[in-house]
């Protein structure tokens, strides 16, 4: 299960450095509940996933900082399965 999260992470980072030329805002996980709706990266350590494969699309939640449901940042990405 380890390398499936480093995975994860090392994917979540590529595809935020992807788009950092069109972005201005670097949030912490704490900070980014104040910026509904805006574009920004947002830094933390990312520590819990889960992927949830019998689900709809597949998404993969990343929890950072703290692990749900303490933490306050969770992010969720659709899978890219058919």
């Amino acid at each position: 299960m380890k390398p499936f999260r480093s995975l994860v992470a090392l994917t979540f980072c590529l595809l935020a450095v992807r788009g950092l030329h069109a972005q201005t805002k670097k949030l912490t996980a704490d900070e980014a509940k104040d910026h509904i709706g805006d574009r920004a990266t947002v830094c933390g350590k990312v520590v819990s996933t889960h992927y949830a494969k019998s689900s709809k699309g597949e998404p993969t939640f990343l929890n950072f900082d703290e692990p749900y449901p303490k933490g306050s940042f969770h992010n969720s990405d659709l899978g890219f399965g058919s």
